[in-house]
């Protein structure tokens, strides 16, 4: 599998066969999610940040 057409400058990391993570910017994810073509994907998550993940990323 390949990941859904996204924006280049979208970094993507293939965690297993045909799950994919990509990191979006606040103001991207509208332009990104009406870009994706939903016949392509089975299921997809939204997360925000959690405390940890800005700890990490301030602290290191």
């Amino acid at each position: 599998d390949t990941p859904p057409n996204l924006p280049s400058h979208l970094i993507r990391h293939e965690l297993q066969p045909g799950r994919w993570l990509a990191l979006l910017e606040w103001d991207e994810v509208t332009a990104v999610l009406n870009a994706l073509n939903l016949d392509q994907i089975d299921d997809f998550r939204l997360h925000s940040a959690t405390l940890e993940d800005l700890y990490l990323h301030y602290a290191a």
